[in-house]
């Protein structure tokens, strides 16, 4: 459920080794970024990307969770066809499927938790026109909700795959967006959106209609560059913010109820699992954190470049926009 880019020194290589590591769109778009750099600092509200530190920072010593993660699965290359992604970034599991946000592709893949049934999701009518950048996904019983980013709204699909509607569109005003990146439905059956370059969460009831909105650009207890949300116990929201590079917790309604900031050398997604456990992709230092709900860090594990992490169960999902992959791994007890 997010839009991010290496600016060249990515994972503390050069941009040429970068280049043998990346997809060409993702390189094309690291180029780009690159000639903007020196307006970067003065248009800051209107960047939507993620820029990541130059190298790792330093990753302290803490104690283990009770669980170890074990590789079950990877699969991924850089293409279009079966089986591969273009920037694969926001992921979303329930009981019968993940979901995977094909960026470049412009699509959602639907695969079964043993990554082995794939099928494509995409607009085909072209009346309704293409998903560009799809970054964020969220499935809520027989609903599957897009970010679609790059048109600024949100699109419903069916669980099987087929168009149902579409709402909001570009600008500033309640129930408009700028780069929504992530979306979520709770069992409320209201939406949350994160709408990155307007830096705040909407909250929406199904419809589109608005109900409130919390954060703005700026300082404590504010958002500064949101990437991705999740509910912990249908209670308190968890907003991953890159800009600030925490993890900020409110409750339902907007109001703060703590930052969680750490280890983390890159905020890139999160995600919650069924105790309320929260799990924050840092894509530089190449690991998924474990957080508890006081913001005690109590856990990690090591996975190439994470951008995002959903979790059912004891099966966790991580997709992987550098390599072009998503990873399935198994909790087990230590």
């Amino acid at each position: 459920m997010i839009r991010w880019v290496g600016l060249g020194l990515l994972l503390g290589v050069s941009p040429i080794l970068a280049a043998d590591r990346v997809s060409p769109a993702l390189m094309a778009e690291i180029k780009r970024l690159s000639s903007d750099i020196a307006q970067l600092a003065g248009e800051f509200n209107r960047e939507s990307t993620v820029v990541v530190p130059s190298r790792p920072v330093a990753v302290p010593t803490i104690n283990r969770s009770t669980y170890g993660y074990k590789l079950v699965r990877k699969v991924g290359d850089f293409g279009s066809i079966r089986y591969h992604f273009n920037g694969p970034a926001g992921v979303a599991v329930d009981a019968r499927s993940i979901l995977v946000a094909d960026r470049g592709n412009g699509r959602v893949i639907k695969l079964d938790h043993s990554l082995t049934q794939w099928d494509e999701i995409r607009i085909r009518d072209e009346a309704d026109y293409a998903l560009d950048s799809p970054t964020g996904v969220a499935v809520a019983g027989s609903t599957i909700w897009v970010a679609d980013t790059h048109n600024n709204r949100l699109v419903r699909f069916g669980y099987d795959g087929n168009y149902g509607s579409q709402l909001g569109k570009l600008g500033i005003g309640s129930g408009e967006f700028d780069s929504p990146v992530a979306v979520l439905q709770t069992r409320r059956n209201e939406l949350f959106v994160v709408d990155q370059r307007n830096h705040r969460v909407q909250r929406l009831a199904v419809d589109g209609s608005f109900i409130a909105e919390f954060g703005a650009m700026g300082g404590d207890n504010q958002l500064r560059r949101p990437v991705d949300i999740d509910i912990v116990q249908d209670t308190w929201l968890v907003v991953a913010d890159a800009g600030a590079n925490a993890i900020v917790m409110v409750d339902l309604d907007g109001r703060w109820i703590r930052t969680i900031t750490g280890p983390m050398g890159s905020v890139a997604g999160v995600g919650v699992d069924e105790q309320g456990m929260i799990y924050c992709a840092d894509t530089v230092n190449n690991t998924v954190w474990i957080f508890a709900i006081d913001g005690r860090c109590v856990g990690q594990w090591d996975t190439p470049s994470p951008t995002d992490v959903a979790i059912w169960g004891d099966l966790l999902i991580v997709s992987d926009s550098i390599h072009n992959a998503i990873r399935t791994y198994r909790r087990t007890p230590l």
